[in-house]
């Protein structure tokens, strides 16, 4: 009788190393793809294929696999290390839920070329300045192409005396500062002065209304903004105590608000009604 025939190896459809080639191919004016092959694998946005990294379209940046990135990067830089309170509120500035903090991240928080950093104001230690927007540089680039960098100062008391929701109040009062100045390059000082009439866009914890029997509309969306950040923060604060935190530095205070601003300012005293810091 016959032999029976040696059987052939085990059948391998992707070879170790597939040639680096397309599966499209383009004859005249037609496109022919080729139908998916066992071979095929996705490539992900780190370059590798099979791989798991991702882009995550809150911060359209490349996250996970082999990246070493896990989540996005934050988008407003500090130098608060010192301070870890205040270092995780700067961490939730941009997460909170109010106009005010939207309006900061899409300023801040969309690429590279806009920055915010925050640190500790080491002049303003013992005095009742709570925290100034401090200069900034900007440079071009080789496409004409602007990026802007802009400093604040934070009184170290305040990082680690009060309240966090005097802390969170203070970070996003001296940030609307910082989108003032950031817009006023942006549309140049006549188009600035038509959109944001009347509001100063230098440092301080003032955002220089200048005559509150005419309040404009703007003005209340602000301070709406910053009370709702507060809120948003702490839902279990008081709106009340909100509204004076929010005000500080903006209008004048009465007697029982800069009473609120003081207790909360310090909580090393007895009368704050915010979280402090442990």
């Amino acid at each position: 009788g016959g032999t029976s025939p040696t059987p052939p190896p085990t059948y391998n459809p992707c070879p170790v190393a597939p040639p680096a080639v397309s599966g499209k191919k383009s004859y005249g004016n037609k496109l022919m793809v080729a139908p998916p092959t066992p071979c095929d694998e996705a490539v992900d946005c780190a370059g590798v294929s099979g791989g798991t990294a991702y882009i995550n379209t809150n911060c359209n940046t490349c996250i996970g696999g082999t990246t070493g990135i896990t989540t996005c990067p934050p988008d407003i830089k500090h130098q608060l290390d010192d301070f870890p309170c205040a270092k995780s509120l700067v961490l939730q500035m941009t997460s909170l839920d109010s106009d005010i903090s939207n309006l900061i991240k899409n300023a801040f928080g969309k690429n590279d070329r806009t920055n915010l950093i925050i640190r500790p104001g080491t002049s303003l230690a013992g005095t009742s300045t709570d925290g100034t927007q401090n200069g900034g540089f900007t440079t071009t680039n080789s496409d004409n192409t602007k990026n802007h960098t802009f400093f604040i100062d934070i009184n170290p008391d305040v990082l680690k005396n009060s309240s966090n929701e005097y802390i969170i109040v203070t970070l996003y009062h001296e940030a609307l500062h910082a989108y003032l100045a950031l817009k006023k390059q942006e549309l140049g000082a006549t188009e600035f002065n038509n959109q944001f009439s009347g509001l100063n866009v230098n440092g301080g914890r003032l955002l220089g209304v200048q005559d509150q029997n005419h309040w404009p509309m703007g003005y209340t969306n602000y301070v709406n903004g910053l009370r709702d950040v507060i809120l948003s923060y702490n839902s279990n604060y008081d709106p009340i105590r909100a509204y004076a935190l929010a005000i500080g530095g903006i209008m004048t205070l009465n007697t029982s608000q800069s009473t609120i601003n003081n207790q909360e300012r310090n909580t090393t005293t007895p009368g704050y009604q915010g979280t402090k810091c442990l």
